[in-house]
């Protein structure tokens, strides 16, 4: 399994592509980075400065991203990410929604995303800031802890005129 772990990230480096199994789709996600370490005991790859995390769901920007591997319930040559967690300057666009952040970490077992450190999202005409940001992916939720700030951005229509007696 560290054999193909290796070859995986040597993939990375060279700008090939780093391979998730699921539900017969092969998923493509690519790496890029300034450096990357590798931690075989925690089996964690470390990617520094502008690090770049791309696949068919959007793209992870940061200063540092540490993404953590586990072994494939499919196929035991092969390994899944288990969570990802971006630190800097973290930037994470999907066709939903954008998102600014210090830091973000990412459980994609439970498809949780969480956002701290002075967090910003936009999706649909609105803005939200708040202490702590959390995703609930699957339920397509979202919940601002503390110091909660936002903006909505109205219909372009006119809104009906509350004070016309007769519409009553």
């Amino acid at each position: 399994m560290k054999n193909f772990t290796l070859i995986s990230l040597i993939c990375i480096i060279l700008g090939a592509s780093f391979s998730a199994q699921t539900e017969e789709i092969q998923k493509i996600t690519r790496i890029t980075s300034d450096r990357m370490e590798m931690n075989w005991s925690k089996n964690v790859a470390i990617f520094i400065g502008n690090a770049l995390l791309v696949d068919e769901d959007g793209r992870v920007e940061a200063d540092r991203m540490e993404i953590f591997l586990v072994a494939s319930e499919e196929d035991e040559n092969k390994e899944d990410i288990e969570k990802v967690i971006a630190t800097g300057n973290v930037k994470i666009t999907t066709p939903e929604r954008r998102t600014k952040s210090g830091k973000a970490v990412f459980h994609k077992k439970e498809d949780i995303l969480i956002l701290y450190d002075n967090p910003e999202v936009w999706q649909k005409g609105t803005c939200f800031t708040g202490g702590r940001i959390t995703f609930d992916l699957k339920k397509d939720t979202m919940i601002i802890d503390k110091d909660v700030q936002g903006s909505i951005e109205s219909s372009k229509e006119k809104d009906a005129d509350i004070t016309d007696k007769k519409s009553y």
